[in-house]
């Protein structure tokens, strides 16, 4: 980890593949993370980032190299993302504040019977940083509570089945 001149922590780039702490989190098979958030950042029309919330049925990784994503189809981030190819997904886990600088492409849609259809975008790691402060740890990044877990956590799981089934 480097350092500033006062100890803060600076941005470490790192290998461009999803670091093995998201894998546990996004490969097809991991446990659905209930309060844990991952931030999309797309560019909007007058060159702002845009800030979307995906949770882990949201996203899937199909290898280290690549995420599938499902987006609202008439959100700000679907029509930035098809605009603007590139975005940034953040996160924290175990302390560690990661992000993954992507290049999208238009994937078609996905139908689940407990969502409505949502838009699918690919998403190629092409940059992975991460930042940690020694001085202090960590502890989340944007967390929430659900409102109806199982029917959450159901209609995640149907989401990231369609999600994994057209990985391949």
């Amino acid at each position: 980890m480097a350092h500033d001149r006062w100890g803060a922590g600076v941005s470490v780039a790192c290998d461009p593949i999803l670091p093995e702490a998201l894998w546990e989190r996004l490969s097809p098979d991991a446990p659905l993370a209930d309060h844990w958030t991952l931030l999309l950042l797309t560019v909007s029309t007058d060159g702002y980032p845009h800030q979307a919330m995906l949770s882990c049925g949201e996203v899937v990784a199909s290898d280290r190299h690549d995420l599938t994503l499902a987006i609202w189809p008439e959100s700000t981030a679907a029509r930035n993302l098809d605009e603007r190819p590139r975005a940034t997904l953040t996160t924290v886990v175990d302390g560690t504040s990661w992000s993954l600088h992507v290049a999208t492409t238009t994937a078609g849609e996905v139908v689940t019977p407990l969502a409505r259809r949502l838009r699918r975008f690919r998403a190629r790691i092409a940059r992975v940083t991460y930042d940690r402060a020694p001085y202090a740890l960590l502890t989340s990044g944007v967390t929430f509570q659900l409102n109806e877990p199982d029917a959450t956590r159901q209609r995640w799981r149907g989401l990231r089945t369609v999600l994994a089934e057209e990985i391949g």
